[in-house]
């Protein structure tokens, strides 16, 4: 992806999704470097994945899961939100840990949508068969199921992201399993509500 089409996915999916944390902490801000950090990271992973799964000589491309997964471990690897530290600040790890993460996990969401919203205007018979559960995806959100013990859904996923990246086993391919399952889930919930 060059940097130009890398900037629309910055511009409508990553700056707003980081805009949504930072009402929360008005202390984190993005590392300068980060957008040519990204880009080259999600390049490198996306260009990976292909080579690894996808035939040679054939032009098939990344489905939304894959981007979105190949788009999340980037953000998780490059670490692009930093850190005001401020008075009240306790040095917590709870205080900030997790906020890559939880970039990661909206802007993968986001991407989603964004794909869901293209795939509805150009009327794709998968999605306008589905029509109503997709459109309350993109007016909704989507809709994660109960875990046990009452975790949040997304915290899970996002302590899963933050000890793989520790343990270095980011696993593309069941990153994007989990965004076709959480995809489905959403239809699924809709459809039966």
């Amino acid at each position: 992806m060059n940097k130009q089409e890398f900037k629309k996915l910055w511009d409508n999916c990553i700056i707003p999704s980081f805009e949504v944390l930072q009402k929360h902490d008005s202390t984190i801000y993005m590392r300068n470097g980060s957008f040519d950090s990204l880009c080259r990271c999600y390049n490198d992973i996306k260009n990976s994945t292909k080579r690894l799964f996808i035939k040679p000589g054939t032009d098939v491309k990344l489905d939304r899961h894959k981007i979105a997964a190949c788009l999340a471990k980037a953000i998780v690897m490059e670490k692009p939100i930093s850190k005001e530290v401020v008075d009240e600040y306790t040095g917590t790890e709870e205080e900030f840990l997790l906020v890559n993460e939880a970039l990661a996990f909206a802007v993968s969401l986001s991407i989603l949508r964004a794909y869901i919203e293209l795939k509805l205007k150009n009327r794709v018979s998968e999605f306008v068969s589905r029509e109503d559960a997709y459109r309350k995806i993109c007016e909704q959100d989507f809709i994660f199921p109960d875990t046990i013990m009452g975790v949040n859904y997304e915290v899970s996923v996002c302590w899963a992201w933050h000890h793989n990246i520790i343990n270095g086993n980011f696993d593309v391919l069941g990153t994007a399993n989990l965004f076709f399952m959480i995809e489905n889930y959403a239809v699924e919930a809709y459809s039966n509500r």
